[in-house]
């Protein structure tokens, strides 16, 4: 049976059929904002699930990195000749009338820069290539301070020496950059120049060591964006392919990088000049680094996979993160202090020959590794 005009028109003007319809359009609304709300409250979920997950990765991280770097005992030999008094492990000590606490709150790593490529593989006794560069890092986690003590590559110190088959043949006085060449893999290499260092420096504990490659330098450099910075010294490297002009702004990518920090001259103060630019590069390099992880924190583990390929190094992401969340509050480049160590060069029958002067020395682990009391 079909309906009559009339009846649709009863139907458009009947009341309660009208409050019918705006009730079934009302609940369909509310169907709707449900499933609109319940949509938005599961990726609200999923979005705080992965933040709590982040969040528990990193506490994760930051409190293995933290157990991990300071799982050792203060031990210097401070020598007594030099000081007014010093507790027995060296955690007190006072110098020239002035107190000085061993900082615990801080870790020492050990950077070394090597002359070679490849220096993750096995290469043998001999065959590792040399450190160009080597520099104590001391990272205050307490305070987020970061001092760097440079140490000349050409220092004569105290060091293991292996025959090519691996025997044990004593300790000799050689050039610091050597020690790295008397081990079969990078690791026993970079734990001999470990040893060297803290032989020099009166026993310092060394939490960790980072070596990198000719390749790694570019490879970091190239990640970051390139360097923007003024050369401090016109360097040209012998095929002249490289030009850098002393006092004139230059990005610095690719081989550009090694050439403004390894190239050097042939006089006794070439290495001297040469750290300096090491130095300079290395704090241009930390601002932008360290503004770039405190702009997003994951740039952090893409340095990290980076840098991987041409590294060896005992440090764990883990501890990485530690680190970095310690020292990272504010801007890296400006926040670094550098001290020094000073000495003579001279030439030797083969090689320049750096002696560090000893007061020197011991002012510099003070510098670096103790905190001055008020």
């Amino acid at each position: 049976m079909t309906s009559s005009p009339s009846d649709n028109f009863n139907n458009e003007n009947n009341p309660d059929l009208k409050e019918m319809q705006k009730i079934e359009e009302n609940g369909k609304g509310k169907k709707k904002k449900r499933r609109a709300l319940k949509v938005i409250l599961i990726i609200l979920s999923v979005i705080l699930g992965l933040l709590i997950a982040l969040v528990i990765t990193f506490s994760t991280l930051w409190y293995m990195g933290k157990v991990s770097l300071f799982d050792y005992d203060v031990d210097v030999s401070v020598p007594e000749e030099m000081v007014d008094s010093a507790l027995e492990d060296g955690s007190k000590v006072v110098y020239n009338g002035e107190t000085y606490l061993y900082n615990e709150d801080a870790v020492n790593v050990l950077f070394m820069g090597i002359d070679k490529k490849d220096i993750s593989t096995q290469q043998g006794y001999g065959s590792n290539g040399q450190a160009d560069s080597v520099m104590v890092i001391n990272l205050d986690t307490k305070t987020g301070s970061i001092k760097i003590l440079p140490i000349s590559r050409d220092a004569m110190v105290d060091v293991n020496i292996y025959s090519a088959e691996g025997s044990y043949l004593g300790v000799e006085k050689e050039q610091l950059c050597l020690a790295y060449a008397y081990g079969s893999n990078g690791e026993e290499s970079c734990e001999n120049v470990r040893k060297s260092v803290s032989r020099l420096l009166y026993g310092i504990e060394i939490s960790s060591y980072v070596a990198i490659d000719l390749d790694g330098v570019i490879a970091l450099n190239d990640a970051m964006g390139g360097v923007r910075l003024t050369p401090i010294e016109s360097v040209s490297t012998d095929d002249s392919k490289i030009k850098l002009a002393k006092g004139k702004e230059v990005v610095l990518k690719g081989e550009m990088v090694n050439a403004y920090i390894r190239w050097r001259g042939k006089d006794t103060d070439a290495n001297t000049r040469r750290m300096l630019r090491q130095k300079h590069y290395m704090t241009t390099f930390a601002s932008q680094a360290g503004n770039q992880v405190m702009s997003d924190f994951g740039k952090l583990t893409v340095l990290y996979d980076t840098a991987k390929p041409y590294t060896v190094t005992d440090i764990k992401l883990s501890e990485l993160t530690y680190i970095a969340s310690c020292c990272l509050t504010s801007n890296l480049g400006n926040s670094i202090v550098y001290n020094s160590i000073s000495g003579q060069s001279v030439m030797g029958e083969k090689h320049v020959e750096f002696y560090p002067d000893q007061n020197s020395v011991f002012e510099a682990v003070l510098n670096t590794f103790y905190v001055k009391q008020p």
